[in-house]
């Protein structure tokens, strides 16, 4: 529990002091990488330079492209 606080934390650190536009512009350009036929690595080359979060780039691409459901009764 102790180390998990801390990473909330340091999360809530890097949220308040980074560019918040320059996040959004970030994942609106991986967003728009995944739904064209582009290479995602530099949008998201350049969107967790921008301090974009793991979570938040999942979000977008969860959004674009669903999420995974294994088939059932092999």
């Amino acid at each position: 529990p102790k180390e998990r606080e801390q990473v909330l934390a340091d999360l809530a650190a890097v949220r308040a002091e980074r560019d918040a536009g320059a996040v959004e512009a970030a994942l609106a350009s991986v967003e728009s990488a995944a739904r064209g036929d582009e290479n995602l690595m530099p949008a998201l080359v350049h969107a967790v330079g921008a301090y974009a979060t793991i979570g938040e780039l999942c979000s977008v691409l969860t959004g674009v492209f669903g999420e995974h459901r294994a088939e059932e009764g092999f």
